[in-house]
């Protein structure tokens, strides 16, 4: 988790609706400064679901705490939507990597019939781990909507050059 202090910007954590939250509500993140664009010329499509009323929507999730820092979590666009209940990837990530012999891992939201999308974790391992290993641990340190539905073992997670995963490659 990143944290920052920004003096020139005026932010806030909104709500789905774009109700301003409180201190250290978890939403995402809107500002505007003197230097924030007002629209964009190409593609003015855009201009409506990015800026409202001199506001500029970051698609990043966040939180600002009561002395104003600014704590970035992920994007909004990453989230994993299980039957309406929001899933944050880097969450079900972070604790699946604290399981002895995992080397590394990505969740990502996959099409699913019965809630519209589920929890599929990609993981690398050292040691010999299975499906369980991974859904037990998870059932005791999250939500029951956050466990993976699925977990599949791979050699090497896709990146970029600049080692940015690639979890589009392992959602098709």
């Amino acid at each position: 988790m990143n944290r920052w202090a920004c003096h020139d910007r005026i932010f806030h954590a909104r709500d789905e609706k774009g109700n301003s939250l409180p201190p250290n509500s978890i939403g995402e993140l809107w500002y505007k400064s003197q230097a924030t664009a007002r629209a964009y010329i190409y593609p003015k499509e855009l201009n409506s679901t990015i800026f409202f009323e001199g506001w500029y929507k970051t698609g990043d999730l966040g939180k600002i705490d009561e002395d104003g820092y600014v704590y970035l979590l992920g994007r909004k666009s990453s989230m994993i939507n299980v039957a309406g209940l929001k899933v944050d990837p880097a969450e079900v990530e972070n604790t699946i990597l604290k399981i002895e012999g995992v080397k590394e891992t990505a969740v990502v939201g996959i099409p699913y019939a019965m809630s519209g999308q589920a929890v599929k974790a990609f993981v690398v391992a050292f040691d010999k781990l299975n499906e369980m290993d991974i859904i037990n641990h998870c059932k005791k340190e999250l939500a029951n909507f956050k466990v993976p539905r699925f977990v599949q073992f791979i050699d090497k997670l896709p990146r970029t050059k600049t080692g940015k995963v690639l979890k589009k490659y392992l959602i098709n």
